[in-house]
């Protein structure tokens, strides 16, 4: 592990290593071995360029390549994967008959090089067991989303206090943007998929909110360009019309999202029937989530 982290992160990565150990025996592998920066966040608590290899019984070794520096008791320097074998066996361990990768993260060509540094182990795929351990969040994660949420929630409130008439939907957001980027946000938005991108958020006002996009969010909006086709467009924002706000923050590496709508004046009735009819709906599922619950 990496020196330097306090005493409360420390005892949580070791939770979680423990709960991934206890997958990988279930699943009959001898290692897992993490290269992606989500992934490697959850099990070394760091994003860093490197590797985590984390057997199925012991301690987990981390091999770095950039930043230099980083320091730990099995923490080892490389510059390339290859170099990871003899590593493993100079601190006397077995090498894996059977090791896990991230098939969902990796390119087909980082899975064939990693997959042939263990030339003698079987690869299969290991995306699906760290995704089912971390969709079960440890206390010190839930106490760090809290934290996200609470400094969110003391953003939200400034929104309306930035509008001036005349705006556009991308003058409103980029006001909000700054809002929270001036309140320690640190503006990334990581999303799972290949083919998914974004930017701190979505603003959808007027008819931009029906037009559809090719990602795969809930909300579409036509973006104000052909290369990232998502969010405001650059409508002028004019009475009468409804704006969607829905922006994420991001204080500690794990993401808060939150919606608020508005609207420019007053909505015309149908369009505030239907908003009444969203808050139902969502205060009905709110209700319904209690644990134990299933989706």
């Amino acid at each position: 592990m990496f020196t330097g982290y306090p005493d409360e992160l420390t005892s949580d990565l070791r939770l979680r290593w423990s709960r991934v150990q206890s997958a990988l025996r279930a699943e009959g592998a001898d290692a897992l071995l993490i290269a992606t920066n989500v992934n490697l966040f959850y099990a070394a608590g760091r994003v860093f360029m490197g590797f985590v290899y984390l057997p199925a019984e012991g301690v987990p070794r981390f091999f770095v390549r950039r930043p230099v520096g980083l320091r730990g008791d099995t923490v080892a320097d490389v510059r390339k994967p290859e170099q990871i074998p003899d590593l493993l066996r100079d601190a006397g361990l077995v090498l894996p008959r059977r090791i896990l990768l991230e098939t969902d993260e990796l390119t087909h060509s980082e899975w064939l090089r990693l997959s042939s540094v263990f030339s003698d182990a079987t690869a299969a795929d290991g995306s699906a067991l760290l995704r089912r351990c971390r969709s079960i969040k440890t206390p010190y994660e839930i106490s760090i989303m809290k934290m996200t949420g609470s400094r969110h929630a003391a953003v939200i409130p400034q929104y309306a206090a930035v509008y001036e008439p005349g705006m556009t939907d991308q003058a409103w957001s980029v006001e909000m943007f700054h809002l929270m980027l001036k309140a320690g946000s640190l503006g990334l938005f990581r999303i799972a998929g290949n083919s998914m991108e974004g930017f701190m958020g979505t603003v959808l006002a007027g008819d931009n909110g029906g037009a559809a996009s090719p990602y795969d969010f809930a909300l579409g909006g036509a973006g104000l360009h052909p290369s990232m086709p998502v969010g405001q467009s650059g409508v002028r924002l004019t009475s009468g019309m409804a704006v969607m706000v829905d922006i994420a923050a991001n204080f500690y590496g794990y993401l808060t999202d939150c919606t608020r709508t508005f609207s420019i004046g007053p909505l015309a009735p149908q369009a505030r029937d239907a908003h009444q009819v969203a808050l139902k709906i969502q205060h009905a599922i709110a209700a319904a989530g209690v644990p134990g619950a299933r989706c």
